[in-house]
């Protein structure tokens, strides 16, 4: 009991060194990233500092939001403007309230920066494409087809012709 007392202390403490830091940066612009989207509005970590606060949905440009958790965002109904988890944004101190340890941040820009692209695979399949060539297991198999290396079996969607639909089986012993 004693330990988790002395956490919950250390939060109260940081909180509020937190809000008296930020409490004469008021009106001032900050980079940040969205680090959490709730339904009533978005979290943003600044860059510079180590400080959270609200961007509430209220402030938010004007639009209906709606929360979408299984895609950690808020999607605005008419204009489809959406916030995400990991998004940058540029935010201006709003509001601090040393009672409550609450820090409120207003957008200072409308669109929020997109995250980094992860690299993706095209999906075009052009004629340009090289056919890609049957793969073979290494060492020697016996001329298995290419499968999940245990059960012998070609993998599926695969035409096996040289087996004539037959299950081969690996020879010799199974080393592990």
């Amino acid at each position: 009991m004693t330990e988790r007392r002395a956490d919950d202390a250390t939060r109260d403490v940081e909180g509020w060194l937190k809000c008296e830091f930020m409490s004469d940066k008021l009106g001032e612009v900050y980079d940040g990233t969205i680090a959490s989207v709730t339904q009533f509005g978005i979290f943003v970590r600044l860059d510079e500092v180590y400080v959270e606060g609200l961007v509430h949905v209220t402030s938010l440009p004007s639009d209906y939001y709606h929360y979408e958790p299984e895609k950690h965002r808020l999607k605005g109904e008419r204009s489809g403007m959406s916030y995400r988890l990991g998004d940058g944004v540029s935010v201006q101190v709003a509001r601090v309230d040393l009672d409550d340890r609450k820090i409120d941040f207003e957008l200072a820009d409308e669109k929020p920066r997109p995250r980094r692209a992860p690299k993706r695979r095209s999906k075009r399949n052009d004629a340009t494409d090289k056919p890609k060539a049957p793969s073979h297991a290494k060492g020697g198999d016996g001329g298995k087809s290419a499968g999940d290396g245990k059960s012998g079996k070609a993998s599926e969607g695969s035409n096996s012709e040289e087996g004539g639909g037959k299950k081969r089986r690996r020879r010799g012993s199974r080393r592990r």
